[in-house]
């Protein structure tokens, strides 16, 4: 994480060049940090920390990556007698960002 905004969060990518404006060239929007309610995203990141996400898209306008930490979350939405049913992931793979 390089830096924590009120609209999101910046992410360094591993051997990426500088973001013209701001601090990494990844981004994370609030939504996609978790599954549950998020109040603060400090709560969930801290600068400097080393994180895995999903590349979403890129975006042309502002030069950067979108993110999701969320969609490498496996998360229980609903427990059964007999089984546990989890939230399927996206991918199988966890890139680094």
């Amino acid at each position: 994480m390089a830096a924590i905004k009120p609209f999101g969060v910046f992410v360094a990518l591993d051997d990426s060049p500088p973001h013209p404006f701001f601090p990494g060239v990844g981004f994370v929007t609030h939504p996609e940090l978790a599954w549950g309610h998020v109040e603060a995203m400090s709560d969930v990141v801290k600068v400097d920390q080393r994180v895995q996400g999903e590349f979403l898209a890129f975006d042309r306008h502002n030069g950067e990556a979108r993110l999701s930490l969320k969609a490498l979350q496996v998360t229980v939405v609903a427990v059964d007698q007999s089984k546990v049913l989890l939230r399927p992931t996206a991918s199988s793979g966890s890139p680094d960002a």
